[in-house]
């Protein structure tokens, strides 16, 4: 659909065999890149308890090929810092890759999800799982090689849920990406599935 210079194109992920439709959204394509929102930094963050080794081991279920958190710079109740490492190279990923490099960092993105896990564990003491996004904007044409810095700023949080916006940043400082409406539900029952720490077929 034409949207002034642009598209808007409406995307939904259909189970084949049901018609069940799992995720809805619309990509809007662009002839130009957003311009980034100023952003303020988080600050007065604490330590997060666990060590970089724990938070796989213990924390999360993702098995080494979506180790994402490099390293935690720190949590509060306002929001959790943390750097993020790069996926490698598509044709590592898949068989015959569309591109030679990602426009959009896959791994990068994963690790945005777990870091609202770590924060609802930390903060709601209870694990949880993402469960809707509002928008996500990207402001560079790619991303760095070399990993990205990530803000979880929260926008509301009660026993059940927390809803964040995260934002993306290069080593430069220079904005790359913003999640909108980030939300995930808090539930004490996914524990069980959590200390399962493994999903079939997956690595």
């Amino acid at each position: 659909v034409a949207r002034g210079e642009g598209l808007e194109v409406p995307v939904e992920l259909i189970d084949p065999h049901t018609g069940r439709v799992h995720a809805r959204s619309r990509v809007v394509l662009a002839p130009e890149l957003p311009q980034a929102p100023a952003w303020q930094p988080l600050t007065s963050l604490r330590s997060f308890p666990a060590a970089p080794e724990q938070i796989y081991s213990e924390l999360l279920f993702h098995g080494p090929h979506f180790h994402a958190i490099h390293h935690l710079e720190g949590i509060a109740a306002e929001g959790l810092v943390a750097e993020l490492a790069s996926a490698a190279k598509p044709s590592q990923w898949m068989t015959k890759p569309m591109r030679s490099e990602w426009l959009t960092d896959p791994l990068a993105l994963d690790g945005v999800l777990q870091l609202g896990i770590l924060w609802c564990r930390e903060e709601l003491g209870k694990p949880s799982l993402p469960s809707r996004m509002r928008a996500y904007h990207q402001y560079q044409a790619r991303f760095p090689r070399q990993g990205v810095r990530a803000e979880l700023v929260v926008r509301r949080s009660n026993d059940r849920l927390l809803e964040a916006d995260v934002r993306l940043s290069d080593e430069h400082g220079q904005p790359l990406a913003l999640f909108e409406g980030l939300e995930w539900t808090a539930d004490a029952a996914l524990d069980r599935s959590f200390e399962a720490r493994s999903v079939v077929n997956a690595s």
